[in-house]
């Protein structure tokens, strides 16, 4: 799969036919490069009672889910979470890195 479009220079020896047929190719590698862009959206969790059921908005399954930013909580090592995929979200079953009672905004792309 192509990530980004075939180039749509113009050529002196150009038709209005090729131009037409060129640009109809680029407009088709658009669509599809866009197709492969995840929806990303954050949310915010209480990490406290694990293991922590998510769901997300769409229904998607999650391609990945990061650590965004610690709300609260003392950070001790690198962020990080461990979880794992579920009907219409994710589980969160651990989180790494922050002692006491920590909210965390996560970032899933679906």
């Amino acid at each position: 799969m192509r990530l980004l479009p075939r180039s749509l220079e113009y050529r002196k020896d150009d038709s209005p036919e090729s131009v037409g047929t060129r640009l109809a190719i680029w407009t088709r590698d658009v669509i599809a490069a866009l197709r492969g862009v995840p929806d990303v959206s954050y949310t915010t969790v209480t990490a406290t009672d694990l293991p922590l059921t998510v769901a997300v908005d769409g229904g998607g399954a999650p391609r990945s889910v990061l650590v965004a930013r610690v709300v609260s909580g003392t950070v001790t090592a690198t962020p990080g979470i461990e979880w794992s995929h579920i009907n219409g979200g994710f589980r969160v079953d651990a989180v790494y890195g922050i002692t006491g009672a920590s909210r965390l905004m996560l970032r899933v792309e679906v």
